[in-house]
């Protein structure tokens, strides 16, 4: 059987998707826990030390802080980050097993950080949340919708996107169409430096009300690094 970190997006997904399951991790958190590690990650002393803490409790008190910390939005919604993650620290299938949560997060760091140095605008929060969804039943009543890359893709093409442009989604969802938007203009940079922070930082806006999608948009576009978050 070959390594984790040697299987397609789509396997090791569908892996881990079920392993949360089995965990016993509902449908509508497992995206959040997994995008929470990725931004925490990204925190040099939580990366450092997330395998030392003795108890549950600490590690994802650590944990929580690190991501409000990474993500700091430019509107100050620290309160809300923290809501959406708050469910970890007393969720029983996550507590009752250090070794699941710590193992969890070390082969996520690396099988993701390898991979998303080869494929910098890959959208893999969106496909998580296909490949989690793909066995929900109950996905359409919790009121999520994922747009396919290809139609984010389309849309831009469409709207001929190009370097000079501002992209606003006033219904962002988990940030499919900025993360395509963001990557399309920074293509068209050619290569400026100085284009591609203007762009990261002053041409990609977003609006989502529902609380969780909020924070996810948040982590995706923190992960695609687009500057500080315009949403």
């Amino acid at each position: 059987k070959k390594k984790f970190e040697d299987q397609t997006p789509s396997l090791f997904s569908k892996e881990l998707n079920e392993r949360l399951h089995d965990q016993d991790i509902k449908e509508d958190k497992r995206c959040l826990l997994v995008s929470g590690i990725l931004i925490a990650l990204k925190n040099k002393a939580f990366a450092r030390s997330f395998k030392d803490h003795n108890t549950t409790k600490l590690l994802f008190n650590n944990m929580i802080a690190s991501i409000v910390a990474e993500l700091e939005p430019r509107f100050d919604y620290s309160d809300t980050v923290k809501r959406s993650f708050e469910w970890m620290k007393s969720h029983k299938g996550l507590n009752s097993d250090r070794n699941f949560i710590v193992n969890l997060i070390d082969e996520i760091n690396i099988y993701f950080n390898g991979f998303l140095e080869t494929y910098d605008y890959f959208d893999f929060i969106s496909k998580f949340y296909v490949e989690f969804f793909r066995y929900a039943s109950n996905a359409k009543s919790l009121g999520i919708v994922l747009t396919p890359p290809h139609i984010a893709e389309l849309f831009n093409d469409l709207a001929q996107t190009n370097r000079d442009s501002v992209i606003l989604d006033n219904c962002c969802g988990t940030g499919s169409f900025l993360v395509s938007g963001l990557r399309y203009m920074i293509k068209k940079s050619d290569g400026n430096k100085s284009k591609e922070r203007k762009i990261k930082e002053n041409q990609v806006y977003g609006i989502e009300k529902e609380q969780d999608m909020f924070v996810l948009a948040l982590c995706n576009m923190k992960i695609h690094g687009d500057g500080r978050s315009n949403i």
